[in-house]
C-alpha cells in the first residue's frame, strides 16, 4: 500500500499509458504450416464497453458543498468515476474543489464539490458507468490526512482484475464532507494512487480505493504535463486515441516533489465524443509542474 513519492516518479506514471499487449504480427513469407496442423486463428479485437454519462444540475452556496448521485443502468451498470463542474454556459474558473468521489453500493457513485467562491455557483456532477463482460472491482483502504496537509495511498488491484482505470476517496465521517479534497489521482503499475489533502486544522481520515477491471478491457491514458502559476486553476482538453475514443476519468497529479498536495482537482468531465477536460488549481505561492490526463476505453 506505500504510496509513491519521489522527484519525477509521480509525472512518470501518470503521463504513461497502460501497455496493451499487441498481437504478434503476421509472418511474412516462409514455409506453410505442417500438413495436418490447422493455422491459428486470428485473435479477434476485444468487444467495445458500453459508456453512458448521467449527470445533474444545481447551486451550491458559498463555502459549502453539494452534489449527487446517480445509480447506473443496466446496459452499463459498472460505475468508474464522476464528472464534476460548472454547467454549459458558465466558464470553468477554479470554482469549486473535489470533496468526493465514490461508489456506493455495487451500481451508484456519489460526487461532492465544495464551491470555493465567497458567491453562490452553479454546478453539476456526474456518474461514468461501463458495460463490459469484464469483471470490476473496487479494492479500498483507509488513512489519515495530517491537518492542512497531503496523505495517500497506492491501491493494488486484484489479479482477476488487474488493470485501473479509476480510483475515488471520502472522508470516513460524513461530518468531515469539505474537509478533505482531491490532490492527485492517477494509474500505477499496481493500480491506482489516490492524494487528499486536509484542508482542516485538524487530522481527517478517509477512504481511498481503485477501480479495477480484467485485462481484456483495452485501456490507454491520454495526458500532458503543464506549469501552473501560484493561485491559478487551468484547464486542459485531451483527445482519447480512436484505437481507445471512450474518455472516462481524470488523471492528475504533481510533476516533481516540490509540487505535491499543492495541486488539486476542479473540473473533470467529458467535452465531446472523444474529449475531456480536466481541470486543476495550484494552491501554493509558487508556480508549480503538473500532469494532467485521461482514461480512455475502448
Amino acid at each position: 500500500m506505500r504510496r509513491n513519492a519521489g522527484v519525477g516518479l509521480i509525472v512518470a506514471l501518470v503521463l504513461a499509458a497502460a501497455a496493451v499487449p499487441a498481437a504478434a504480427p503476421a509472418a511474412q513469407g516462409g514455409d506453410p504450416p505442417p500438413a495436418g496442423k490447422k493455422k491459428e486463428a486470428k485473435k479477434e479485437p476485444p468487444a467495445p464497453s458500453t459508456v453512458v454519462v448521467l449527470e445533474d444540475q444545481g447551486v451550491v452556496a458559498p463555502g459549502s458543498f453539494a452534489g449527487f448521485k446517480h445509480t447506473c443502468p443496466a446496459r452499463a451498470p459498472n460505475p468508474v468515476g464522476g464528472t464534476y463542474g460548472p454547467p454549459d454556459g458558465v466558464q470553468p474558473a477554479g470554482q469549486f474543489v473535489l470533496a468526493g468521489s465514490y461508489p456506493v453500493g455495487r451500481r451508484a457513485w456519489r460526487v461532492r464539490l465544495k464551491n470555493v467562491t465567497p458567491l453562490p455557483q452553479p454546478f453539476f456532477t456526474g456518474t461514468v458507468c461501463v458495460g463490459s463482460p469484464e469483471r470490476f472491482a473496487y479494492p479500498r483502504t483507509t488513512g489519515v490526512a495530517p491537518p492542512a496537509s497531503d496523505s495517500g495511498v497506492n491501491v493494488s488491484c486484484p489479479r482477476t482484475a488487474p488493470r485501473a482505470i479509476g480510483g475515488f476517496f471520502r472522508p470516513q465521517s460524513p461530518a468531515d464532507t469539505g474537509q478533505i479534497v482531491a490532490d492527485s489521482a492517477f494509474r500505477t503499475r499496481e493500480g491506482w494512487d489516490i492524494g487528499v489533502r486536509s484542508i482542516a486544522p485538524l487530522p481527517k481520515g478517509y477512504v481511498a480505493g481503485a477501480v479495477c477491471v480484467g485485462s481484456g478491457l483495452r485501456t490507454a491514458t491520454v495526458s500532458r504535463e503543464r506549469t501552473i502559476p501560484s493561485g491559478a486553476s487551468l484547464q486542459t482538453t485531451l483527445r482519447c486515441p480512436a484505437r481507445t475514443p471512450q474518455p472516462v476519468t481524470s488523471a492528475f497529479a504533481a510533476a516533481d516533489a516540490a509540487a505535491a498536495g499543492q495541486i488539486v482537482a476542479t473540473d473533470g468531465f467529458r467535452t465531446g465524443a472523444r474529449t475531456w477536460n480536466t481541470g486543476v488549481r495550484n494552491v501554493s505561492i509558487a508556480p508549480q509542474r503538473g500532469g494532467v490526463g485521461v482514461i480512455c476505453v475502448r
